[in-house]
């Protein structure tokens, strides 16, 4: 069985790579829409991608603290997974 201290850490490293994906790819649509000449279909709004990486960094910074340990884990970890949720979300719309 997996001590709770180790559960903890496996937990805030998957919200951590969870939250990185959307990061990734909303750092590369604002290059790909400012510094190309590419003509889209459809763009998302700027404050859109912005929002984004807002909720993924925070999302990060919830699963840094699930693995230092900080407080009360249990609320990092739900805060995570609602930033990786409505990260999903969003994109999905």
């Amino acid at each position: 069985m997996i001590r709770s201290n180790n559960y903890y850490k496996i937990l805030g490293i998957l919200i951590v790579v969870l939250n990185v994906l959307p990061i990734c790819n909303a750092l590369y649509l604002l290059y790909m829409y400012n510094f190309t000449t590419r003509l889209y279909i459809y763009m998302y709004p700027i404050y859109f991608l912005v929002g984004i990486l807002t909720l993924g960094l925070i999302g990060i910074a919830c699963g840094v603290l699930i693995i230092r340990g900080k407080n009360k884990p249990l609320k990092y970890v739900v805060t995570g997974f609602l930033t990786v949720l409505i990260n999903i979300i969003l994109f999905f719309i």
